[in-house]
């Protein structure tokens, strides 16, 4: 996890956007790259909605699994119990012909985002899913094309 060890937040440039300015300040998409990380998932989800609800920020939650045999069984069941719950979350589990590391965990997560600002964070927990809207704000609001 050398590449990736902080929060990145950047913003995709979308050709003919016809959504209002306030409409796509307020959209966030974060994508997680996982391998065993089953016991982190609720946790997360729960913690980041929280915090983004709070904050009046539309989220969705990708989980970008790397197949980790049993952890991914127990998270995709994980997924699927938080998604029957409301939570906008979804998970891709990435097979051999897909890729392996981080790396490419995230550039993969990053182009099934649905919304055009984006953050990538850890599921270990030790970036706290309550800082999400203040690190996305600078982006969010146009202050800042990232945030580290």
């Amino acid at each position: 996890r050398t590449e990736i060890q902080r929060v990145l937040l950047k913003t995709r440039t979308k050709k003919n956007c016809h959504m209002t300015e306030q409409k796509e300040r307020k959209r966030l998409s974060v994508v997680v790259p996982t391998y065993d990380e089953c016991l982190n998932i609720r946790p997360l989800c729960e913690r980041l909605f929280k915090a983004s609800n709070q904050s009046k920020l539309i989220m969705e939650l990708i989980i970008m699994d790397d197949d980790s045999g049993d952890g991914t069984i127990k998270t995709e069941s994980i997924v699927k119990d938080l998604k029957a719950e409301g939570y906008a979350i979804r998970i891709h589990v990435r097979r051999k012909g897909e890729g392996r590391g981080l790396s490419s965990a995230v550039m993969l997560g990053l182009s099934k985002a649905k919304y055009d600002t984006m953050l990538v964070m850890d599921a270990d927990l030790q970036h706290e899913p309550e800082a999400v809207p203040s690190v996305a704000k600078p982006v969010l609001t146009r202050q800042a094309e990232f945030s580290v």
